[in-house]
């Protein structure tokens, strides 16, 4: 998210980025090569065959990420980091498979405040 000087290559871009494991959420940091910021570990571990629901909010510097499984009233999994540098305060947002075999549905961007 945030993303800008976009490239060809797996860290070519300057931007924050998300990434979901089978055993943790993570958040780094990229431009030009790839900073972890912050992580959580998810109880349990993700199901396969299973739809998560992946929450990104960004207000300023602050960075908010929880997930859980979709239509699930378990508390979110997640963490919030501000960045100190406030490295990326606008750019694009997508969505990759990092050597994976990930799926997305319902993927929707909204304006805060």
């Amino acid at each position: 998210m945030r993303a800008s000087d976009l490239g060809k290559g797996t860290d070519a871009l300057d931007g924050y980025y998300v990434g979901v494991s089978s055993r943790r959420i993570v958040l780094g940091k990229q431009n030009g090569a790839w900073r972890e910021l912050a992580q959580t570990a998810i109880p349990g571990g993700l199901a396969t065959g299973t739809w998560y629901h992946l929450t990104v909010k960004a207000v300023g510097c602050s960075l908010t990420v929880t997930g859980r499984p979709s239509g699930s009233t378990a508390t979110p999994v997640g963490f919030t980091y501000k960045d100190p540098d406030c490295s990326f305060t606008r750019g694009a947002v997508g969505v990759r498979d990092q050597a994976g075999t990930a799926s997305w549905r319902h993927v929707t961007v909204t304006r805060s405040g």
